[in-house]
């Protein structure tokens, strides 16, 4: 099952619950590197990036 950025959210969101959470991708990694366009587009306002506690990718 997919979850695209909602389940990625939401397993982010429950870091320090206690449970382990393992996120599995099909897609290559060289693949999610250069995606193709789909054309979708995602927002996050930045009071949720402070919830999730996102990490800054260098």
């Amino acid at each position: 099952m997919a979850c695209g950025s909602a389940g990625l959210c939401f397993a982010r969101s429950l870091q320090g619950s206690g449970l382990r959470i393992a996120l599995v991708e099909k897609q290559q990694e060289a693949a999610l590197g250069a995606p193709a366009d789909d054309w979708r587009e995602i927002a996050i306002t930045r009071h949720s990036l402070r919830r999730l506690r996102a990490p800054q990718r260098a």
